[in-house]
């Protein structure tokens, strides 16, 4: 499901991109000009932070199903830890942990998922993020972390 919406939310960037790009390409001030240059890199902040909630709602989805599977493990010795988290209470446990729940930490997933996070919270908590994000780029790698990371 969420490959899909991850679909739709580029399909709303591009639509509104376009617009931005249309109103960039009109103008005729210097001024106007990095207005609008201004106006499409927020947009694609937005559209970056967007995309992100879609990644971690995919993975809150897989650590529940995976909390559950493992709470039912016949022995108690291979269950004990799973058996002790609050499944309404993800949110307590640190977003990069409950990834290290689905993937390797020395993986290339998780270091990809650390780095998408840190530009996330840059942006999400005010923070100054100067690169440009090319959010074309940045789709795909959502995608694919989507229908990878499973539990």
């Amino acid at each position: 499901m969420s490959s899909v919406e991850i679909r739709r939310v580029y399909k709303g960037y591009l639509e509104v991109d376009r617009y931005l790009v249309s109103k960039q390409t009109k103008t005729r001030t210097s001024n106007s000009l990095q207005n609008w240059a201004e106006k499409r890199g927020l947009n694609d902040q937005a559209y970056f932070v967007l995309l992100f909630s879609k990644l971690e709602e995919h993975i809150n989805k897989e650590c529940q199903k995976l909390i559950l599977r493992k709470r039912n493990l016949r022995h108690w010795k291979s269950r004990r830890r799973w058996d002790n988290i609050e499944i309404t209470q993800l949110d307590r446990i640190t977003f990069m942990d409950r990834v290290s729940y689905l993937v390797d930490r020395q993986s290339h997933h998780f270091r990809d998922i650390k780095d998408l996070y840190e530009i996330r919270c840059k942006i999400a908590h005010g923070g100054v993020y100067t690169n440009p994000i090319h959010i074309p780029g940045y789709v795909n790698k959502f995608y694919n972390l989507i229908t990878t990371l499973k539990s």
